[in-house]
């Protein structure tokens, strides 16, 4: 992306960034993505960039649940940095700046475990339940059935 110290991607239909999209940009003072699409924004993303004074994320869908918690921290470290980001979601957090956010401001639980793992025998081509938690939201269990492949 070269040595220019602004980007302007506002405005593009923007739906997602890869985590290290914008990384290792050391001159990037300034990045504007305002007025996309973006719902979320992933870890890493900004890693890399030590100029960066402003960013503009306002006018996105930005969904603040506890995937964005990383983002809060990374603002807390580098509180010299303008930005400007609403939050849409969750409805209680709607209108929200994400700068003025802290992170109690999430509710974000962690999983409890009422079973320790245990090892389970599995023979080939024959399918296994796995229980899987989403941390995010805590309300889904999902059950999926995974087959043994071989492999070499």
């Amino acid at each position: 992306m070269g040595g220019a110290a602004s980007r302007y991607l506002h405005v593009n239909e923007i739906h997602q960034i890869e985590p290290e999209t914008f990384s290792n940009l050391p001159r990037l003072e300034r990045l504007y993505l305002h007025n996309n699409n973006l719902k979320t924004i992933p870890p890493g993303s900004f890693r890399g960039m030590p100029k960066l004074q402003k960013l503009r994320l306002d006018s996105n869908a930005l969904n603040c649940d506890c995937g964005m918690l990383w983002f809060i921290r990374m603002l807390a470290e580098h509180n010299q940095m303008s930005i400007a980001a609403t939050c849409y979601e969750p409805a209680g957090a709607t209108g929200t700046s994400l700068a003025a956010m802290k992170e109690n401001d999430f509710h974000c639980r962690y999983p409890i475990f009422t079973t320790l793992p245990r090892n389970q025998i599995v023979k080939m081509n024959q399918p296994i339940a796995l229980i899987v938690w989403h941390t995010a939201t805590l309300s889904h269990i999902f059950l999926g059935i995974l087959r043994m492949k071989e492999f070499y």
